[in-house]
Formats: C-alpha cells, sequence, structure tokens
C-alpha cells in the first residue's frame, strides 16, 4: 500500500490497478489492491468479484466464498461468482452447497454446465458423471 501512497482514493483506480497486477501474475500486489477497492467501494460486484478470483487463487476458498458471497449480493445474476462460490464450497467439502450454486448457476447461464461438470471432478469431495444428460438432470432438480 505504501508504494502506492500517490494514487488517488478512488475504488475504480484500485480495482483497475488489482486487475493488472492479476494479468502480470503479481498476485500478492493484486490482492492488495483489490482489497483496498473493497474498502474504497464495497458496492462494487466487480471489485469483489476480483477479490474472490485472487482469493480463490491463493486457496484461500473460505475467504473467496466470502468475497463471491459479497459480490453476489450486489449482482445476484453474476453467473460466474455462482460457480466460482460451488468450487470454494466443494473445496471446503460441503458438496450439497456447492451443488446448489451450481443449479443456481445454470438457471443464470445454462452454458456453464461444462465448467461444473469439470469442477464436480476436479476436487477432492466431488462426484464424476459418467451421463452429462444425467448429471444436467440432477442439478435442474
Amino acid at each position: 500500500r505504501a508504494r502506492f501512497a500517490s494514487l488517488p482514493e478512488s475504488g475504480e483506480v484500485w480495482l483497475k490497478l488489482g486487475l493488472c497486477f492479476g494479468r502480470l501474475g503479481e498476485i500478492e500486489s493484486a490482492r492488495t489492491a483489490l482489497e483496498q477497492a473493497v474498502t474504497l467501494s464495497p458496492g462494487s460486484s466487480e471489485a469483489w468479484f476480483a477479490l474472490g478470483v485472487i482469493r480463490q487463487d491463493q486457496r484461500e476458498p473460505a475467504l473467496a466464498a466470502d468475497a463471491y458471497r459479497r459480490a453476489l449480493d450486489l449482482a445476484p445474476k453474476l453467473a460466474e461468482a455462482v460457480v466460482n462460490l460451488g468450487i470454494c464450497c466443494q473445496e471446503l467439502g460441503n458438496l450439497p452447497e456447492a451443488k446448489a450454486n451450481y443449479r443456481r448457476a445454470l438457471e443464470i447461464r445454462p452454458d456453464s454446465f461444462g465448467r461444473i461438470a469439470q469442477a464436480l471432478s476436479a476436487a477432492p469431495v466431488g462426484e464424476i458423471w459418467l451421463d452429462a444428460a444425467a448429471l444436467r438432470r440432477s442439478l435442474a432438480t
């Protein structure tokens, strides 16, 4: 934060800085900038979502889930945040909550099915479905 003391106190500026750092792979700087962004602009779903992504990249699923929930409080139709929240829940061992989020994501954006199917089989707590249609039906109920 000290190295950026001359930046304006604008959540949008800090969000853009955080996104730039994230693209450069400077994860710690990205996190610092995004934490400042949500402090300055707590109503920015984009900043909360970006912070969730960084926290997830740092293998902090509980903190990432918190950020995704904040993003979804502000933008309930943000399908990417719902999918990522499901992945975090799954990583935390809560498969029922993960599947509830995946179901919600499919309602918002049906084309997220492939990512959800992959996530279900990739985490330590998950499921492998050999029949994609059966998986789709199970998430629709």
